[in-house]
């Protein structure tokens, strides 16, 4: 059975959005034909972030694979759990944003973001411990 967890929304991502919609509205006020073109682009940027940030999501299939979504227009990732051979969570920017910080194959590594990490990681945990052909302790931090 799959497993779905969507992405957090932090405060600096909605920030990053908010500031380039003011600065491509800022860019039509000017009514010039370059800040006109600087505007368009910048509200299509904000339109791809936007579109990132609602549909990334992390699935955890039923044949051991952790898929990772990242919006509509990018390639997925699949991520054998077997390969898996760290997962911790980390805080960066002075605590403000948190994140899963998970370690495998020959030193790949993948941030995600999700909504509820402690739910994540334990389904990760069990989920491993089913698919592991060598019964080998995995490292989980929380």
């Amino acid at each position: 059975m799959d497993r779905s967890f969507h992405s957090r929304l932090t405060i600096p991502a909605i920030m990053m959005v908010v500031v380039m919609a003011a600065l491509a509205l800022f860019f039509f006020w000017q009514r010039t034909g370059v800040a006109a073109l600087l505007g368009m682009a910048l509200f299509a940027l904000t339109a791809v972030v936007v579109e990132r940030l609602v549909h990334t999501e992390y699935v955890l299939t039923g044949d051991g694979r952790l898929v990772v979504r990242r919006g509509r227009w990018l390639k997925e990732k699949n991520i054998p759990l077997a390969d898996i051979t760290e997962v911790k969570e980390v805080g960066a920017m002075f605590g403000i944003v948190k994140y899963v910080l998970i370690s495998y194959g020959a030193g790949h590594h993948v941030a995600l973001q999700p909504a509820n990490a402690g739910a994540f990681i334990g389904e990760m945990a069990k989920r491993q411990v089913q698919y592991n052909s060598d019964n080998e302790i995995k490292q989980y931090e929380i």
